[in-house]
């Protein structure tokens, strides 16, 4: 389950498929993941909620 927030957000494919070209998280990194998707930071922003919120449902247990 926890890995269909990652497949589901292309954000985090692009993210890794930009790695190709870029190997860091440089600022030249976030300026070509920004022209390929410039809302990025949403996308990152709501996948990151998404692992907390899981994260502190598991913990309820």
């Amino acid at each position: 389950m926890a890995f269909s927030y990652f497949f589901s957000n292309p954000y985090v494919i692009i993210h890794e498929l930009c790695h190709i070209r870029i190997h860091n998280h440089s600022p030249s990194f976030y300026k070509l993941l920004e022209t390929i998707i410039p809302d990025w930071q949403t996308r990152k922003n709501y996948l990151n909620t998404r692992i907390e919120l899981r994260s502190v449902g598991s913990n309820k247990r």
